[in-house]
Order: C-alpha cells, then sequence, then structure tokens
C-alpha cells in the first residue's frame, strides 16, 4: 500500500491510477445521429394550354376623355389669359408668351433673342441674380424665361400658398429685369464655349446643322449662330430689344392650378398696372429651300460614333390628313416598334436606336429619320431608312401595326392633362398652330378613324424617298468611301452631290474622291 502512495505521488494522477489498478473511466458514446430524410421529389409543373391563352385578350372600348377647358378672358391691359382651374392640388403654373423668337434676330445678330431672354431672369432691378435665386429657393418656386423660334416666355411655377410671393418675382422679372452687364457677358461666354464643344460632337452638330439642310441656311429656321454673331451683341441691344419686346399687347398668358379667374385678374391687374403697349406682330414665315446637294458630310476627326439623318419638307400641321400621317410615321419610325428602329437596332445590330418623323413648325414641317450609328454602319444605315420609306409607299401597313399605333395613341391621351404643366403645354401648342382649342375633343374619333388605304395615301404624299437629303457626320477617313458609294451608280441616291459643311454650316471644298471599293454589307452586332 506505502509502495503505492508512493507511485501516485511521483507520476500523475491518471497514470498512477490506472498503475495501481483504479477503476478505467470511459468516455460516453457519441450520440448517433440520423441523416435526414431525403426531400420528396418536387411536383412537376403543368403549365396549362387552355385555347384562350394564344390571344391577348381585347380591351374595353375607349370611353371620352373628360378634358379640361380653359376659360379665355382679357386682363386691363389686353392679355388674352387661357385659365384651366384645377383644385385638386395646391398649385399654380403660369406662362407669358410673348410674339417674336430667334426667327426675328437681326443679321450678323443671331443668338440676340436666346441670350436677351433668358437674361431677364437672371435677376431684377431690385435682386441680383444670387439674392433672385435665394428668393425663389426660399418659396420652393421657380421662374424661368426662354426663347423659342417664334415666341419668347416667362412662366413661373409656385404652391398656392406662395403664389403672391412668386407672383412678385415674376412680375419684376418682366417689367423691371436687372439686365447686368456681368450676367450678360457670362452668357455670351457660355454659349461661345458650348459651340467649341459642339464642334466635338457629333451628334451635337447633326441637330445644329439638320435646319440648315432641309429649310435652307437663310431661311428662318435655318440660319445659325456662331461665336462671331454672339461677340457682336452688347448689353445695350438687350436693354433695347426688351423694352420693345416685353409689351402686353399681343401677349397671351396661360395659367393652370389652383386658381379663378376673379383671383387671377385682381392680382394680375394690380402688378400690372400702367405696363401698356403692343410688341411687333410676329414676323410671316414663308416656306424652306433646301440646300442643294444629295448627301451632306461634316467630319469631326476621331468620332467613335457616326451620326445619319435622312430629311426632306413636309406638310403643314392643319392638314386635313394630319392624323393619317401621324399614324403612318409613328409606324415608320415614332416608336421602338417602328420599322425604323427594328431595322437598325434588331435586325442590323447598327444603332442602339433610330427614330423617324415630321418635326412641325408654323410655316409647315420637315421628315427626319435619325440615329448614332457604327462608323462601319453609316452608309448602310442611310440605305436601310430610304428602304423603309419606300417600304411604307409599297403596301399598305398591316392591321397589327395600325392596331398597336392607334391603341397607344388614344390609350396616351389622359397624360396630356396628367400635371399643371402637361396641361399648360397642350394648350400653348393649340394657340401656336393656330388649332382649335377643342381639338381633343374629337382626338379618339379622329385616331380611330384612320384606316390602313389612308396610310397609305399619306405615305404616297408625304413621304418622299426620292427628295430626300442626307446628312452624315462622323471621321472623315472611316466615313468618306461609304458616303462617296451612296451617290455611285449602285448607291441609293445615285448621281447625287456631295457637299462638305464645316460646323457653321460653311460649305467646304470636296477633298479628292477616294476609292470606293465595293464592300460587304457590315457585320451584324455580336
Amino acid at each position: 500500500m506505502k509502495r503505492c502512495k508512493s507511485l501516485i505521488a511521483l507520476l500523475a494522477l491518471p497514470l498512477a491510477a490506472a498503475a495501481c489498478g483504479a477503476p478505467e473511466t470511459r468516455e460516453a458514446p457519441a450520440p448517433v445521429v440520423q441523416a435526414p430524410p431525403p426531400p420528396a421529389a418536387a411536383p412537376e409543373l403543368v403549365f396549362p394550354q387552355e385555347e384562350f391563352r394564344a390571344t391577348q385578350p381585347a380591351g374595353e372600348a375607349p370611353r371620352q376623355a373628360d378634358l379640361p377647358k380653359p376659360t379665355i378672358f382679357s386682363l386691363a391691359n389686353g392679355i388674352q389669359v387661357y385659365l384651366v382651374e384645377r383644385h385638386d392640388l395646391p398649385t399654380v403654373s403660369l406662362e407669358l408668351d410673348f410674339p417674336g423668337g430667334s426667327v426675328d434676330d437681326p443679321k450678323g445678330k443671331e443668338g440676340l433673342a436666346g441670350v436677351c431672354t433668358e437674361l431677364l431672369s437672371e435677376g431684377t432691378q431690385a435682386l441680383d441674380k444670387l439674392a433672385f435665386e435665394e428668393a425663389q429657393a426660399d418659396l420652393a418656386s421657380s421662374v424661368s424665361s426662354g426663347a423659342g423660334r417664334e415666341s419668347l416666355s416667362v412662366s413661373m411655377a409656385t404652391l398656392t400658398k406662395h403664389l403672391d410671393a412668386t407672383l412678385d418675382l415674376w412680375a419684376a422679372t418682366i417689367r423691371t429685369p436687372g439686365l447686368r452687364a456681368e450676367e450678360f457677358d457670362r452668357l455670351i461666354k457660355q454659349r461661345q464655349a458650348t459651340l467649341l464643344q459642339i464642334k466635338g460632337n457629333a451628334s451635337a452638330l447633326a441637330g445644329r446643322l439638320a435646319g440648315s439642310v432641309v429649310w435652307g441656311p437663310e431661311h428662318p429656321y435655318g440660319r445659325l449662330s456662331t461665336e462671331t454673331t454672339f461677340a457682336a451683341l452688347k448689353i445695350d441691344d438687350c436693354k433695347s430689344w426688351a423694352s420693345k419686346r416685353f409689351l402686353p399687347g399681343g401677349a397671351k398668358l396661360f395659367v393652370v392650378g389652383d386658381i379663378t379667374q376673379a383671383q387671377l385678374t385682381a392680382k394680375l391687374d394690380a402688378r400690372f398696372q400702367g405696363w401698356k403697349g403692343a410688341a411687333p406682330k410676329a414676323m410671316k414665315i414663308g416656306k424652306g429651300t433646301p440646300r442643294k446637294g444629295k448627301v451632306f458630310f461634316v467630319d469631326v476627326a476621331g468620332a467613335e460614333q457616326a451620326v445619319v439623318a435622312v430629311m426632306h419638307p413636309g406638310p403643314d400641321r392643319k392638314a386635313a390628313d394630319y392624323y393619317d400621317t401621324a399614324l403612318l410615321t409613328t409606324i415608320l419610325g415614332g416608336g421602338f416598334s417602328s420599322r425604323i428602329n427594328m431595322n437598325i437596332r434588331e435586325k442590323h445590330g447598327y444603332a442602339y436606336g433610330a427614330r423617324g418623323g415630321f418635326d412641325y413648325q408654323r410655316a409647315g414641317s420637315a421628315f427626319m429619320a435619325q440615329a448614332s450609328v457604327r462608323n462601319d454602319a453609316a452608309g448602310a444605315s442611310v440605305r436601310e431608312i430610304l428602304n423603309e420609306m419606300n417600304g411604307v409607299r409599297d403596301a399598305e401597313v398591316t392591321v397589327a401595326e395600325l392596331t398597336r399605333e392607334k391603341q397607344g395613341a388614344i390609350l396616351g391621351l389622359p397624360a396630356r392633362w396628367a400635371t399643371g404643366r402637361s396641361v399648360l403645354g397642350t394648350f400653348q401648342m393649340l394657340v401656336y398652330y393656330g388649332l382649335p382649342l377643342d381639338t381633343y375633343t374629337r382626338y379618339i374619333q379622329d385616331v380611330q378613324a384612320v384606316d390602313a388605304a389612308k396610310a397609305l395615301a399619306a405615305a404616297r404624299k408625304y413621304i418622299l424617298p426620292t427628295e430626300a437629303l442626307a446628312l452624315v457626320v462622323g471621321d472623315g477617313t472611316k466615313l468618306r468611301p461609304q458616303v462617296e458609294a451612296l451617290v455611285a451608280a449602285d448607291g441609293p441616291m445615285a448621281g447625287g452631290t456631295i457637299v462638305d459643311l464645316d460646323a457653321y454650316g460653311k460649305v467646304l471644298p470636296t477633298p479628292k474622291a477616294a476609292a470606293v471599293v465595293p464592300a460587304a454589307a457590315p457585320a451584324a452586332a455580336p
């Protein structure tokens, strides 16, 4: 026993205990974990094949839209007012339009209307630009001004509770604008800098020069401003011009929102008291004369994409067959599912998108189909656009196409009355073109009356591929052979003339013709 105790003292307890015959301890066996049962097999999905699923359900017959009707009256100083009362939201939007616009710019001072009209909302005599902007921000309101081709406008939008304070800012913008030299100089420099940027932007250049091509460089819609014409403008030009242009006689005020005729009349007559006179009448604009030539090319060295546009003069907005033309051009180029987009984007992969339609002005319209395309597909894109223009003249559009665009037009009608700004813009447009204010009460019937025969007649009357001009903008080292191929004997514009233009629409000497080697059509995009 002593020997056993001695051994325990010398050795670790577990080992000694084992040596002395101590009972052996055993760990408990690990529990047996049962494997989960395999998941039950998922039931096989069954897709019903009922016959009715093969046909899209027919929509209900269109219901007559509840369209707003403006109240028309005049203020004490002669301004004609178009008021649409909407008391569902506490907001008011209004815009005062004056006759005139960029079409009236003196020769050599193109850009006058745009600069001087924008200058109006750069501060008043009482508030400089910063204070004027802060006053708007404090009210969560906006006051702005701008010039179009044939209109000048000063607009505002506000919450009803801030109407009086915003009207004060808006009226001061019209009657006592600051017209400060430092703001004028800034606007001039901005526009000159923008023109320099445009020179390297193929898309912007195409938009800038298209009017010059289809209307003519001397037409009021085709004239271009330049750094030189902006440099010719002086602050005194704006002061003299504004004093003669922003007068109540001949002006039209469009108002939509939470206000009544009596309230509006009282507020504006008080603010416009003593303001008299009439602005010059709008210029009479004649028909355009397109530039002589067939393909117009603008070289933008290093451009990663080309821009192509096919265009020709079009009908008047007040033409009796307007809706026939509108539906036809929507099928041709107006939306994602249009023939031009399906061809250029989906079939050939030349571009992310392509569109076409009529751009209406008071003096008429111009058809234009345009796309930003891969450099190797510029010539092919012009060819395909012309093919689609010929296609809508060769045969009637399909029932599916006509049904799709009719439904889209009718279902989109309520959007014209969705916001105060859209209501205001719709009535502005009707007045601008001289159309009846109840035009949209007949809209659904006018759209439904268009059939395939009427669309074909419109196509043959107004879609004119043989009269079309092409504008191509991009890198000349990559595009010149394609441009020359367009007017070659086997090209879609065979026998036509190529005219080279610069960023200002000036005709340049045509480079020596490149060797045109017949090549396969550009590969489709991966």
